[in-house]
């Protein structure tokens, strides 16, 4: 018994002795140099995990893309109601390391000047075209209204603009403004005023009879605005109403490619200054063009554009970055023609 005393006692104090020593160790600090997140970022699931510090930054820059970066639907969906949205869609930046990488389903760089095709996909491929369709609207005017005749905008033309109408009931523009109004802020109730004046139906049926008269046999009209997707057409067959506007009616261009415009409402004595929805407008060797927005078109763009004295027609339908994708698609067909 006073052996196993004696080996309790010495386990007491071996344990005792032991919980001195330990609790005399320091304890493990993490400095600022080695702490996690002080230096490099941490990789987790092949991301990196920014240091605390910047997180606030990098929340606030994700933010202010959001704000700045336009934002272009590109549904195809046949079913649902068109909606129009002519605004702009310029994408800053592109990580595709090749120029021609584009997001368009539908294109065509054409040479107009030495008729040649240097390239394209889908060209022969019927497609919504939207706003686009305000070139032969404004064509049509150009060629069979009186320029200077003055057009009260209706509660009619005003209604079927769906809401996207950009002019107000009651104020009286010449053909002439309505035009330019239709063709720098794709202005829905402005071209409806134009066929509602001339005569719907008859507006319409001239819109295809010139169509068919340019050669555009793959297009047809059923309004003014491009609200409706049975407005089509092929990027081929734009390249032919392009080409007929340079040669024939080369004002309705000049206006395409002006930043800003000036209509004048007879009706309040007042002058109204309309600021182009197209990024090219104003900027060198730019001709002229459209755009075009329809849930079921996706973003068009049609332009030409003059280089080396050559006029370049470089199309684009159902992008989701169209300006970007014009410009890439512009760049390639220069090389293409060197």
């Amino acid at each position: 018994m006073k052996y196993q005393a004696l080996l309790l006692v010495i386990a007491v104090l071996f344990s005792v002795l032991m919980l001195r020593v330990l609790g005399d160790r320091p304890v493990p600090t993490i400095s600022n140099e080695t702490a996690p997140y002080a230096s490099a970022p941490i990789p987790y699931s092949g991301k990196s995990i920014p240091p605390p510090a910047s997180w606030l930054q990098t929340i606030q820059t994700e933010k202010l893309a959001l704000t700045q970066k336009p934002r272009v639907s590109t549904s195809t969906t046949r079913l649902s109601a068109p909606v129009a949205i002519e605004t702009p869609a310029v994408s800053q930046n592109s990580s595709s390391a090749s120029v021609c990488d584009l997001t368009a389903s539908l294109y065509l760089a054409r040479d107009i000047t030495a008729d040649r095709t240097l390239l394209s996909k889908n060209e022969q491929q019927r497609w919504p075209i939207a706003s686009v369709s305000k070139l032969m609207t404004a064509l049509v005017a150009y060629e069979h209204m009186d320029a200077k005749e003055i057009i009260s905008v209706s509660q009619s033309a005003h209604d079927h603009a769906q809401g996207y109408a950009s002019l107000e009931v009651g104020a009286s523009y010449s053909v002439n403004d309505l035009v330019r109004a239709a063709l720098t802020i794709s202005s829905n109730d402005a071209t409806f005023a134009l066929a509602e004046a001339f005569g719907y139906d008859a507006f319409i049926a001239q819109m295809n009879k010139q169509a068919k008269d340019i050669g555009m046999h793959n297009t047809s009209f059923s309004d003014p605005s491009g609200l409706s997707y049975l407005n089509q057409s092929t990027v081929s067959d734009i390249s032919l109403l392009l080409r007929y506007l340079y040669t024939s009616a080369p004002e309705l261009l000049a206006t395409t490619r002006k930043q800003t415009v000036s209509l004048y409402d007879s009706a309040h004595h007042r002058t109204v200054t309309l600021s182009n929805i197209d990024y090219f407008a104003g900027t060198d060797g730019f001709i002229g063009g459209k755009t075009g927005f329809i849930t079921e078109s996706g973003g068009n763009l049609v332009t030409l554009f003059n280089y080396h004295n050559h006029i370049l027609a470089i199309e684009v339908f159902d992008s989701a970055d169209r300006f970007k994708d014009v410009q890439k698609l512009f760049t390639c067909a220069k090389q293409a023609s060197d």
